[in-house]
């Protein structure tokens, strides 16, 4: 598939999550229009102000007054609730502009990642603000939380319904373990890596809950798509390792990792802030995992019975040969007939008559 498309193929593969982290926006909308009402002496909220999503789907009117039970709402609250509910709106009219970001080759991937969630992460923040201020009309806006709130802020909940994110870069910024503090509820990174890079960066991220890949033609999105946790996809140029670490395949590492490519020439130069020793020693990760895979897990020797040796009843000679070679099972012995054969085994008859 031409590079040109990749991102089209990565946007469309991801249209799952991207949809449901847009539904969570809309219902959180919905849920702001259901606790508020029209409060017309406070003044009307511009339709202007809310967006185009914000038009199609809530009266301006009702923002002018949040009830709650027990309090009613100045206009000096009235505004900070049209504030927040103003970034609710701009997030749904960005489209595609909210989950793709691009960096370049001197610059943090973990830092371009921080801030593409931040940006998105700031409708989580809005919610809060504005469910605070149904309880606490006089309530204050936390620090930037209506601009920028990063992912290490995110609950259990947020971190559910993240949203997914292409990223476009340079092979020589991508250092995949700075992205390992992301790797969380069902935060997803697509990686549309552009030129030479490192050959097996991602095979640092592999742990038993996170889908991770290295892909050369983008096949494997689709599975990643409709993957319920977190992960990282790298789509590489040609020459790189091919890998699929699949949390679904099963329990035993045998049954997630799949190995198609290795390089076999080894990597000759420093890459953006990885050396030769580094870039070396992710493919002899690779290398182990593959050789792991294949290794037969040692018989398992069962212990002999500890029972003391005088104390068993062996059978006559050629009884149990005979038993087994018939296949039949051998007749059942009550326990006076076992005494009476271990009795008669020690005993020295030859005396008698």
């Amino acid at each position: 598939m031409p590079s040109d498309n990749r991102q089209e193929a990565a946007l469309a593969a991801l249209t799952g999550p991207l949809t449901h982290f847009r539904s969570c926006l809309a219902a959180t909308v919905e849920e702001i229009r259901d606790q508020t009402t029209m409060h017309s002496d406070n003044g009307a909220v511009g339709g202007d102000d809310l967006g185009r999503f914000g038009v199609d789907h809530i009266d301006p009117e009702r923002f002018a007054l949040l009830i709650s039970q027990r309090t009613s709402v100045d206009h000096e609250a009235t505004l900070r609730i049209q504030r927040a509910a103003g970034v609710l709106s701009g997030l749904v009219e960005k489209e595609s502009d909210l989950f793709v970001t691009q960096i370049g080759p001197n610059q943090s991937l973990r830092d371009a990642v921080d801030r593409a969630f931040a940006d998105a992460g700031c409708a989580f923040g809005a919610a809060r603000f504005i469910e605070r201020l149904r309880n606490e009309p006089n309530v204050e806006e936390g620090a930037g939380e209506l601009e920028r709130f990063p992912f290490y802020l995110w609950n259990r909940k947020e971190r559910r319904i993240a949203p997914p994110l292409v990223v476009n870069l340079e092979g020589a910024a991508l250092r995949a373990d700075e992205l390992v503090g992301f790797m969380d509820g069902r935060a997803k990174i697509v990686l549309l890596v552009h030129g030479e890079a490192p050959p097996a960066s991602l095979v640092r991220l592999i742990t038993p809950g996170t889908f991770v890949a290295q892909t050369t033609d983008g096949e494997v999105l689709r599975r990643f798509g409709e993957f319920e946790g977190p992960g990282v996809v790298a789509w590489l140029p040609g020459g790189a390792a091919v890998f699929t670490h699949d949390p679904h395949g099963g329990a035993q590492l045998s049954e997630r990792l799949r190995v198609d490519a290795i390089p076999e020439e080894r990597p000759h130069r420093r890459l953006g802030g990885r050396s030769i020793r580094q870039q070396t020693e992710d493919l002899r990760q690779l290398h182990a995992l593959v050789a792991g895979l294949h290794e037969q897990p040692a018989p398992v020797r069962v212990p002999e019975t500890s029972e003391p040796a005088e104390s068993r009843v062996d059978a006559p000679a050629g009884q149990g040969a005979e038993a087994k070679s018939s296949g039949e099972a051998p007749a059942e012995v009550s326990p006076v007939q076992e005494l009476a054969k271990w009795i008669l085994s020690r005993t020295d008859l030859s005396g008698m008559p």
